[in-house]
């Protein structure tokens, strides 16, 4: 974000459902409302055209089609724009670049402090999203050796990883765990 003059904005996609709300989504990213008379994808063009910044659309495979028809037109209006896609899918628009997120180091059976355990980033990654959603979880002697098991059983994929801790909330992580075993 250093790199642009005029920063970074994030633009959370995994809880919006409606391609037709994305133009809106962006739009609240930037500050910006629509105008009476101006259509908004012109206003995004706009607002954009001279800025040195980077937009982060973030999860936004279930929203392919939507995310391509707004990157295509803003990319070529505004050079100064960059956009970073994290998406399980290409939006195939001209001058992509596909950096793939290799799987996460995971521990082995053997590793079960939860000290030994944070130095893997899967384990903190875990214990990170976990937290994110259950502020009473943490890492502990009692749950360390089935936060390792979600995170092997799930080959360290840093977004299967994020889906299971997610689940915190709701059920117990050793029945997470075994959860995992049956489902798999």
């Amino acid at each position: 974000a250093n790199r642009y003059a005029d920063g970074l904005r994030l633009v959370e996609l995994a809880s919006l459902d409606d391609p037709a709300l994305l133009l809106q989504a962006v739009a609240a990213a930037l500050g910006l409302r629509e105008s009476s008379g101006r259509p908004l994808r012109q206003l995004l063009a706009d607002e954009l055209q001279d800025r040195q910044l980077l937009l982060l659309l973030d999860s936004c495979e279930h929203l392919v089609e939507a995310c391509r028809a707004l990157a295509e037109p803003l990319l070529r209006a505004c050079p100064g724009l960059t956009m970073l896609a994290t998406s399980r899918e290409l939006l195939r628009v001209p001058g992509e670049r596909v950096w793939p997120v290799p799987a996460m180091v995971v521990p082995g059976p053997e590793v079960a402090t939860p000290e030994l355990l944070l130095a893997y980033d899967s384990i903190r990654l875990f214990v990170e999203r976990a937290a994110a959603v259950a502020a009473h979880f943490a890492l502990s002697a009692a749950n360390g050796p089935a936060v390792a098991q979600i995170c092997r059983r799930l080959d360290g994929i840093p977004l299967a990883i994020e889906l299971a801790a997610a689940r915190v909330r709701h059920m117990p992580i050793e029945a997470l765990a075994a959860g995992l075993d049956n489902s798999l």
